[in-house]
């Protein structure tokens, strides 16, 4: 995910929030993560704000935190192992934390290490959402499954998890770089499920090498199933602007991202009544 390690604090009331929200909500915002790729303890990365009730001192609010680490012990380890045993605990602190930020969704990601690739995959990982299901129900946090399923997978998961607190985060680039051929449709399929939405393209089945709409990804169709289908509120912009082709010298990390903005107020006509997007850039 973007790190934007780069930017002060003093950037919070700035350009900061505005990078990677819009929202239907006249607030600004920063994400966080729990956990970094190749860290096997939790920790907590509350992006720029450093501390657990920075959300009340500032107005920033939290719309996900999401288990990281999960890419490095997934929720397909087998039941009984110790890695398994990592995985439910730091999932566990994870909605505690999320509960005390005021955060309304814990995602959980499956990918690399926790990518669904069999029966089994499916199956253990539904059996540790549902778990974790009725411990979130408790602290009203949502349970958010990040994945790269087909049509059929993805309906069997919300099938086999069966718990009210269940959500999908949809992401407009995963199922492509996954083989899923029409993305907009299992979009429409699922759209009753889908919590909140990662908006980014790629090219050459590169993750986020591209500005929004100018890769490979099929994006403009999706969009349009969006604005059909989606009743969320949270688009999240994650273009990967701490990557190539975006960090390199003689790019504008700046213009990139207003352009990215720009295409999502567009295409997402987010200037319509109902939305909110301020921006300093």
């Amino acid at each position: 995910r973007p790190s934007f390690q780069r930017f002060s604090s003093s950037d919070l009331n700035g350009l900061f929030p505005d990078i990677l929200f819009f929202a239907r909500k006249p607030i600004g915002l920063v994400r966080t993560s729990m956990g970094q790729h190749g860290q096997m303890g939790i920790l907590l990365q509350v992006g720029l704000v450093g501390s657990m009730d920075a959300g009340k001192e500032t107005g920033i609010v939290y719309p996900s935190l999401s288990v990281e680490v999960l890419n490095e012990a997934g929720l397909t380890r087998p039941e009984g192992t110790e890695k398994a045993e990592f995985v439910l605990d730091v999932c566990r602190r994870g909605i505690q934390i999320a509960h005390d930020l005021g955060t309304e969704v814990l995602q959980l990601p499956s990918f690399n290490d926790g990518a669904i690739r069999s029966e089994e995959d499916l199956a253990r990982t539904c059996e540790v959402i549902r778990c974790l299901c009725l411990d979130a129900a408790e602290k009203n946090v949502l349970i958010a499954s990040e994945n790269d399923l087909n049509l059929e997978d993805s309906l069997r998961m919300i099938r086999m998890v069966g718990q009210d607190n269940f959500r999908i985060l949809f992401d407009t680039q995963n199922y492509f770089l996954n083989g899923v051929e029409n993305t907009p449709e299992l979009f429409r399929a699922i759209a009753p499920y889908v919590t909140q939405i990662h908006v980014k393209d790629g090219t050459g089945g590169v993750v986020s090498n591209a500005l929004i709409g100018e890769g490979e990804s099929g994006f403009d169709k999706t969009a349009e199933a969006v604005n059909e289908a989606y009743k969320g509120e949270w688009l999240l912009i994650e273009t990967y602007y701490d990557r190539p082709p975006f960090c390199e010298d003689q790019v504008n990390i700046y213009d990139c991202i207003r352009r990215d903005m720009e295409t999502c107020r567009r295409v997402f006509h987010i200037e319509q009544e109902g939305y909110h997007v301020s921006s300093s850039i």
